[in-house]
């Protein structure tokens, strides 16, 4: 059983919640971001939860034990649950059958392992039990560890899978990496050489994700890196690091003067919820 699971996701809201999914056939777990940030002793944004019921299976179950669920991406499989007041993002195994770098088209699982792969990056992978207990998959729980911002399997493909993801790594990067690690050369060689593709998504995705980026505490090394690979320019055109390093303290002091006043709890609540046809995570976030 890991403490810091124990501590920030299992209550006795989550304990039923499992409970009565667990006597109806099915396995559930805790996935993706929330994982993730409770295991780096983050705060937890959203509580997203994977399963092998169906998506229809998902709101039988809630019906017949009088949890709210809200068909928030059907066709992902994915169900918003709310249950004694919190919310829950649930979403079955999956499995990418075609992708055009914008969106997927997606089939059921009943394995882990299959919904592990699909995912974006490796420590976006990680699973847990009610009773805390890790499920690592893909064996990447020592990227967490070392904060290590690296994609799953073959990075070309998931960056085909979804444009998005390019700047989804540097993201990860600008959030998580601690200091000088070394930034995994494959994942950033594939950003590179298929940097052209974020040409092919909305103005809206990519801003979204600039925000995040630029939300992080301090996103200066992330956003050179951008620069000198020619990514940066391919999102904001004629951008210069200058200005941006100036956009970047006073958006921050303008965060925190929020934050003190109560209206953020930190800058990681600038991430907004996705729907389910993401690939993170985080995805986790």
């Amino acid at each position: 059983m890991n403490d810091k699971i124990k501590k920030s996701l299992i209550n006795q809201t989550a304990k039923k919640l499992f409970k009565v999914f667990a006597e109806s056939g099915y396995d559930i777990y805790f996935v993706g971001g929330c994982v993730r940030d409770c295991l780096l002793s983050l705060p937890i944004k959203d509580i997203d939860l994977a399963t092998t019921a169906l998506p229809s299976e998902i709101i039988k179950v809630a019906k017949e034990n009088g949890i709210k669920a809200i068909n928030t991406g059907f066709q992902f499989g994915t169900i918003t649950l709310i249950y004694e007041k919190v919310q829950y993002q649930v979403t079955t195994f999956r499995k990418d059958v075609e992708t055009d770098g914008r969106r997927a088209v997606v089939t059921f699982s009943k394995s882990i392992t299959t919904d592990a792969s699909r995912r974006d990056l490796t420590i976006n992978a990680l699973y847990a039990d009610i009773d805390g207990t890790i499920i690592d998959p893909l064996n990447v729980i020592k990227d967490l560890k070392s904060r290590k911002i690296k994609f799953i399997g073959n990075p070309q493909q998931r960056i085909l899978e979804d444009h998005l993801r390019i700047l989804r790594f540097f993201r990860f990067l600008a959030w998580f990496r601690k200091g000088n690690t070394e930034i995994d050369p494959e994942s950033l060689k594939a950003c590179i050489s298929l940097k052209e593709k974020l040409i092919t998504l909305s103005g809206e995705r990519t801003g979204e994700e600039m925000k995040k980026i630029l939300s992080a505490p301090n996103p200066v090394k992330t956003l050179e890196l951008m620069a000198r690979t020619g990514i940066l320019q391919l999102v904001i055109p004629n951008a210069k690091l200058c200005q941006l390093h100036t956009l970047i303290t006073v958006s921050y002091t303008h965060l925190r003067a929020h934050e003190t006043r109560g209206n953020l709890v930190c800058p990681h609540r600038l991430e907004k919820k996705k729907g389910g046809g993401g690939g993170g995570g985080g995805g986790g976030g």
